[in-house]
């Protein structure tokens, strides 16, 4: 299935391939490559300066990048700002642009001189410019597209010639002011996306190769509470970790809401596949076996097969559990049933013995 999608995917942005590769010529630009094996990058030579042009982002079309390898090393960012960086007190660098960094010294004598903010005003300038970023010894334009319809409405053949112009006077004035003496955005790129991603999905594999499947809940949605209250602390213990290693003086918003948010989607995928193992592989309680009376029972179409227990469903805040075919076509309303359940190492509640038909 994933593969099959993954065609899909693939074939239906092929389409657009060609439109890149067609734009791409009209400016001289000379394909290169692909980034990821799928998105097509090209290159121009022009003012003697060697330009990479690339898309990103969900089916390579999110954004359109110019990038520019410069001397300096460092890192700052600035970006057209809207109500949201305002409520979050964001630094505003010039009227409707706002700025970020982490070496405040080298920073200022960027931001400081008139050649340099008279160059960062042509480029915002340019119809539909999103960001100007200096990322290690890289000067990237970045144009947020969204699609292929927008891309032709956005970025133009003169726009990106202007920029390229643009860009090789600022690597020029980016070049004379000496490095940054701090620059921990590769650290920081890790800490706040990669690593958490990396070590849910680790888990997650770990989960299911030592057989979480075997544990299904009397409540599903109780491991979810349970992993919420187990993880919480030690995702904000991490977040304050990441800000004390990788914030700036002006990147403390960033660096939380990204690494707490990502974390906080990690979460269900852990608590699903990992703590249901956990909770049921270490649980050393005594099982309790209940007999109940089956009070409805009903089919959903992405849902299975379900039964409604009497006395079970009427105080637990799930309403139903998900039973065979075979069981739910022997089962009539009225029904006595038998199972048995075990506490669960992390308190959820889990199925030691099935559902099964009773005198």
């Amino acid at each position: 299935l994933l593969t099959l999608l993954f065609l899909l995917w693939y074939f239906g942005y092929g389409r657009h391939r060609r439109e890149l590769f067609d734009f791409y010529n009209s400016i001289g630009a000379k394909h290169t490559g692909y980034r990821w094996l799928i998105f097509p990058v090209a290159e121009l030579e022009a003012d003697g300066k060697k330009f990479r042009l690339f898309t990103e982002g969900g089916r390579g079309l999110y954004a359109f990048k110019v990038s520019l390898e410069v001397q300096a090393l460092g890192y700052l960012r600035l970006w057209r700002g809207g109500l949201l960086d305002r409520i979050l007190f964001r630094r505003r660098y010039m009227e409707g642009i706002f700025v970020e960094y982490e070496d405040s010294q080298w920073a200022e004598k960027l931001l400081g001189r008139e050649d340099f903010k008279d160059m960062v005003k042509k480029l915002f300038d340019l119809p539909g410019l999103s960001s100007v970023e200096i990322k290690g010894k890289k000067l990237i334009l970045c144009w947020h597209l969204g699609g292929m319809d927008r891309f032709r409405k956005v970025v133009s053949k003169e726009a990106v010639l202007e920029a390229f112009k643009i860009m090789a006077d600022l690597g020029k004035t980016i070049d004379a002011v000496p490095s940054a003496e701090v620059y921990r955005e590769t650290l920081r790129g890790w800490l706040t996306l990669k690593l958490p991603i990396f070590a849910t999905i680790l888990l997650s594999i770990a989960g299911f190769f030592l057989g979480f499947y075997r544990y299904d809940h009397v409540c599903d949605h109780e491991i979810l509470l349970a992993g919420f209250k187990i993880l919480m602390p030690i995702v904000i213990l991490y977040t304050a970790s990441v800000l004390f290693l990788t914030g700036g003086p002006t990147l403390g918003q960033r660096v939380i809401l990204k690494t707490f948010f990502i974390c906080l989607v990690c979460i269900p995928m852990i608590s699903l596949f990992f703590l249901t193992w956990v909770n049921g592989y270490f649980d050393r309680s005594e099982p309790e076996f209940k007999r109940d009376t089956i009070a409805r029972k009903y089919h959903l179409i992405r849902g299975g097969h379900r039964v409604v227990l009497a006395e079970l469903h009427k105080s637990k805040w799930c309403d139903s559990f998900k039973v065979s075919e075979g069981f739910y076509m022997r089962a009539q309303v009225g029904d006595r049933v038998e199972y048995a359940v075990k506490r669960g190492f992390l308190g959820v509640s889990w199925l030691y013995r099935k559902l099964s038909l009773t005198e």
